[in-house]
């Protein structure tokens, strides 16, 4: 159960899987998360689902770099 207090984190999901169906269900679960409103840490290398996500979604996209 996801609460609007509820914080998810997730970690690369969808890999291993080929681009298409990997970013598949990252948008999914993106799009499901985003209607319950709860604060979401979501890591992920499908740089498509970015551009697609900030149009869509009302979400902030951060980028974290390592020194």
């Amino acid at each position: 159960v996801i609460f609007f207090r509820s914080l998810v984190l997730i970690d690369e999901l969808g890999r291993g899987t080929t681009t298409y169906d990997g970013c598949a269900i990252a948008h999914a679960t993106a799009k499901f998360l985003t209607s319950k409103k709860c604060m979401t840490i979501f890591s992920t290398h499908y740089h498509e689902l970015m551009s697609t996500v900030i149009v869509c979604f009302k979400v902030k996209i951060c980028q974290m770099k390592m020194i």
